[in-house]
């Protein structure tokens, strides 16, 4: 099982964010599903100020090699996208493991015109047989559900997007192409 510890600390920058997921339980593997192979670089950097739910702000993200970097805070966090459809992306984030390695945790990207929005819809409010249809297993905590393929992936997000799922919404300040 992986350690919650480095994932809640993980969530936190997600939510400001810090691309994906919650306050409560997330979507999360042990070894990365998107990987410089498949992931897509749509910008060189961004700032986005959040407009909705936790602390006001900034983010910057840069692009930096095969990923991008949260400049804004004290840790650079690491993330790549994979494109699933027109300004709509997977988003993968490294959480730095202690005894357990390091973990992978996931979030549904969405650009609408000059906002950019983070959908992160928790473990535990996906419907359980909604997560068996595709092969996903509640973690014994609830708080952490294992993803174990990129399909699984994308059908999770096929089942939330769209719906009234947690969202945090960023307004564009600045964007490089």
């Amino acid at each position: 099982m992986i350690a919650l510890t480095p994932i809640r600390r993980a969530l936190t920058q997600i939510l400001f964010l810090s691309v994906t997921l919650l306050l409560g339980g997330c979507f999360v593997s042990k070894s990365p599903l998107i990987n410089p192979d498949n992931a897509v670089y749509p910008i060189q950097s961004i700032t986005l100020y959040e407009e909705s739910g936790g602390e006001d702000g900034t983010v910057t993200l840069v692009r930096s090699g095969d990923v991008y970097l949260d400049v804004s805070g004290e840790d650079e966090s690491e993330y790549q996208l994979l494109e699933i459809d027109e300004n709509l992306y997977l988003a993968q984030m490294r959480v730095e493991g202690d005894d357990d390695g390091d973990s992978w945790i996931y979030g549904i990207l969405q650009f609408q015109g000059d906002k950019f929005q983070i959908l992160a819809p928790l473990c535990r409010d996906v419907p359980e047989s909604e997560l068996n249809s595709i092969g996903i297993a509640k973690g014994a905590d609830e708080y952490s559900c294992a993803i174990s393929s990129l399909e699984q992936l994308e059908m999770l997000a096929n089942l939330v997007v769209g719906t009234d799922f947690n969202r945090a919404t960023f307004r564009i300040q600045e964007l490089i192409r």
